[in-house]
C-alpha cells in the first residue's frame, strides 16, 4: 500500500515549547514589521557621503584635527545611513581617511584597524592618490601587526525574508567578522534600509543573532502509533529496534531525541552535558546554547568582571559571547572611567580592543596626561607630553607655554544669532580674575594667529539657535602657532546657559 508522505504538523503545545528555544529567532518568525520599526537617520546618497569626504579630507590637509574628527563623525555616520548596501570604493575612501587621521593623531594602533578594513573590504581598490610612496602612512605600512582572527558567536544572522544583512558592502550570513576591526552593518528590506551601525570586530547586536537551523519538527505518525503514545525514552528505542526497516524508522529517532533533550532541558546544566556526551542528535546545538545560557544567567546574576570573565573562557565563541563582551565592556568601563586617570584608561584600551569606548577612553587618556603635565607645570613635563602627543588637541596650549606667551590683553570676538551681549558678559567675569585687559572687536568668520596682536589672546565664539535652544562654537587663539590655544562647543536652553557654558569652557588665562 502507497501511503501519504509525512505530513508536517505544529500543535500549539509543540510552537509553545519551540519558540522557548529559538526565542531568537523566532521574534523575526512571529512578526515580519519588526524590522520596519527601527527609528533611523535621514537616508543619504553614495555621493552625498563622498562630499562630506571631500570636507574631511581638506580639514587634514589643514592638519586641522579637531575639524578632522568632527567631519570624519559626520562622515560615518552619513555611511550609516546609506539608501544602499555601501560599495567598496566608497568604504575604502572611508577607511583610508580614518587611518591618515590616525596617523596624524598619534593613534598608531587606530590608524592600523582601519587599514585593515580598507585591505579587507575593498582590497582591489587603492589608496587615495594622495596617499602614495611617500606619504607617512605608507611608511609606516611593513610595520602593520599580523591581522587578528575572523570570528564570532556560534549561530546564523537572521535575515529579512525579501533583503539581507550586509558587512562593509557583503552580504553576510554568519556572525562573524575580523577582530580590532571597525566594520559597517547594514540590513535591507527589499531596497528599504531598516537598521545599520558600526561595530568593532565581531561586535554583532544580539537581536539578529540565532542559535541555527531548528530541528525538524514532529510529523503525523502511523494510526494507534504503540510508542507515540507512551512517549519515552524506553517505547522509542524498543520500537525502533524492532523496526530498523520501517520508513517511520527516521521519525521514530527524531520523537526519540525530543524526548531525550526534553528530559536533559528539565535535568538542567547537568542533564544537557549528559545529552551531548551519549551521541546527541540534531538537537545538538540547542543543548549547547541552553546550556550557555544557564551559565550566562548565572555569571549575569553575579555581575561582576570576573563572572563576565570566566564565562567567555569557557565560551570564547558561544552563542551569548557578544552579550557577555558588551556587559564586561560596561562594567570594566565604569570601573576605570570611575578612576579617571590616564593609567585606568590605558588598561581598558589594552584589555578591550573591541571595546564601545575605545575613542573615547582614547582621548580622555591623553586629557589626563595633559591635566597632569598642566598642573606640573615644569617645563620637562609640558616637553614630555608634547613628545609623547605631538598632534593632540593640547599641543597648541603647550606649546605656548613652552615659548613664554603672555597675554597682557584679550579680544572678544563675538557674532552669530542670540543674546552676544549675553556670552561677552560671562567671558568678561570669567577673565576678570586674570587681570588682563579686556576689549571686544569685530566679529570674523575665520582667524588667522599672524592678525592677532602680539601680547593679546583672542576669544572667538559662533552663536546659533538649535532645536533645543542655543549653540555655540568656540576657540581661544593666541598670536604664535597655525591653530586656536583650545576649542569647544557649548550648549545651553537659554542665553543665560548658553553664556555659562561657553565661559566655563574657556581655558585658565592665568597659567600663561
Amino acid at each position: 500500500m502507497v501511503r501519504d508522505p509525512p505530513v508536517y504538523v505544529e500543535t500549539p503545545g509543540r510552537a509553545s515549547a519551540r519558540a522557548t528555544r529559538y526565542l531568537r529567532a523566532m521574534w523575526f518568525l512571529l512578526s515580519n514589521t519588526v524590522f520596519a520599526q527601527v527609528e533611523l537617520c535621514e537616508l543619504r546618497s553614495p555621493a552625498s557621503v563622498g562630499q562630506q569626504l571631500d570636507l574631511a579630507r581638506e580639514a587634514l590637509e589643514n592638519v586641522d584635527l579637531v575639524r578632522a574628527r568632527s567631519e570624519l563623525e559626520v562622515s560615518r555616520d552619513a555611511a550609516r545611513c546609506l539608501s544602499e548596501p555601501i560599495s567598496p570604493e566608497l568604504i575604502s575612501r572611508i577607511a583610508w581617511l580614518h587611518a591618515e587621521f590616525g596617523l596624524f593623531d598619534q593613534d598608531l594602533d587606530g590608524m592600523f584597524r582601519w587599514v585593515r578594513l580598507a585591505k579587507d573590504a575593498a582590497p582591489d581598490v587603492p589608496p587615495p592618490e594622495h596617499i602614495g610612496i611617500d606619504h607617512p602612512l605608507t611608511r609606516y605600512l611593513p610595520e602593520m601587526p599580523d591581522a587578528p582572527p575572523i570570528e564570532g558567536p556560534e549561530g546564523i544572522l537572521v535575515q529579512p525574508k525579501k533583503g539581507g544583512i550586509y558587512m562593509d558592502g557583503e552580504r553576510l550570513e554568519v556572525p562573524q567578522a575580523r577582530r580590532e576591526t571597525p566594520h559597517l552593518v547594514q540590513i535591507f528590506e527589499g531596497k528599504e534600509l531598516l537598521d545599520s551601525w558600526w561595530q568593532s570586530g565581531p561586535r554583532f547586536k544580539p537581536e539578529y543573532i540565532a542559535i541555527g537551523e531548528p530541528p525538524p519538527p514532529p510529523v503525523v505518525g502511523p494510526k494507534n502509533w504503540k510508542p507515540e503514545k507512551k512517549n519515552t525514552i524506553e517505547s522509542w528505542e524498543a520500537w525502533i529496534a524492532k523496526n530498523t526497516a520501517s520508513e517511520w524508522v527516521d521519525e521514530a529517532r527524531n520523537r526519540l531525541d525530543q524526548v531525550r533533550f526534553e528530559n536533559a532541558e528539565a535535568a538542567g546544566e547537568a542533564g544537557l552535558q549528559a545529552y551531548l556526551a551519549d551521541d546527541p542528535g540534531p538537537r545538538k546545538l540547542q543543548a549547547r546554547a541552553a546550556i550557555e545560557k544557564i551559565r550566562f544567567d548565572r555569571a549575569d546574576a553575579e555581575g561582576t568582571r570576573q563572572a563576565w570573565s570566566i564565562f567567555l573562557a569557557e565560551n570564547p565563541r558561544g552563542f551569548y559571547a557578544a552579550d557577555a563582551e558588551a556587559k564586561l565592556d560596561e562594567l570594566s568601563w565604569k570601573k576605570f572611567s570611575d578612576e579617571d586617570t590616564e593609567e585606568a584608561y590605558a588598561r581598558y584600551l589594552t584589555q578591550h580592543k573591541d571595546g564601545a569606548h575605545r575613542d573615547l577612553a582614547r582621548d580622555l587618556m591623553v586629557d589626563r596626561a595633559f591635566d597632569r603635565a598642566m598642573e606640573s607645570g615644569k617645563e620637562a613635563d609640558l616637553r614630555a607630553f608634547r613628545d609623547r602627543f605631538p598632534t593632540s588637541k593640547h599641543i597648541p596650549r603647550v606649546l605656548a607655554l613652552l615659548s613664554g606667551t603672555r597675554f597682557d590683553a584679550i579680544q572678544l570676538c563675538i557674532g552669530g544669532e542670540g543674546d552676544l551681549d549675553a556670552v561677552e558678559t560671562a567671558l568678561r567675569e570669567k577673565l576678570d580674575p586674570a587681570g588682563v585687559r579686556v576689549e571686544r572687536v569685530d566679529f570674523v568668520d575665520r582667524v588667522r594667529n599672524a592678525q592677532i596682536p602680539a601680547g593679546n589672546g583672542l576669544v572667538w565664539v559662533r552663536v546659533e539657535p538649535s532645536g533645543s535652544g542655543f549653540a555655540a562654537e568656540a576657540a581661544f587663539w593666541a598670536p604664535v602657532g597655525t591653530s586656536a590655544l583650545e576649542a569647544w562647543r557649548a550648549d545651553g536652553r537659554d542665553a543665560a546657559g548658553l553664556a555659562a557654558a561657553v565661559a566655563k569652557g574657556l581655558p585658565d588665562i592665568g597659567a600663561f
